[in-house]
């Protein structure tokens, strides 16, 4: 039945858009909690014995994912100013709020 396929091909977009908001929403945590307490995370990196350990130690110390503490890794020092610390916190309220309209 072609409507029934259509329907179970927009719920599962629906359900696809919201995995994908809610690991946006995951990794854009990681990025502000590790902005906010980025002393504790230059200890974390300048202690840590290679990439594998430092991911782990973030990861711990943040609370986040795997995924989170990557993202962390791979955080550029321009994101540090005040501003781009903005943009971060503003983009997550933005998918929080799209968050909404996947229900």
């Amino acid at each position: 039945n072609p409507a029934v396929t259509s329907g179970q091909e927009e719920i599962d977009e629906v359900v696809a858009r919201r995995r994908s908001n809610d690991e946006h929403v995951r990794i854009l945590d990681a990025l502000d909690s590790a902005l906010t307490r980025r002393q504790e995370v230059m200890g974390v990196l300048e202690d840590s014995v290679d990439v594998d350990d430092a991911r782990l130690r973030l990861a711990q110390l943040l609370q986040v994912e795997e995924v989170g503490a990557t993202a962390v890794l791979d955080l550029q020092f321009r994101r540090l100013p005040v501003r781009e610390r903005q943009k971060i916190s503003e983009r997550r309220a933005e998918l929080l709020a799209e968050r909404e309209t996947l229900i």
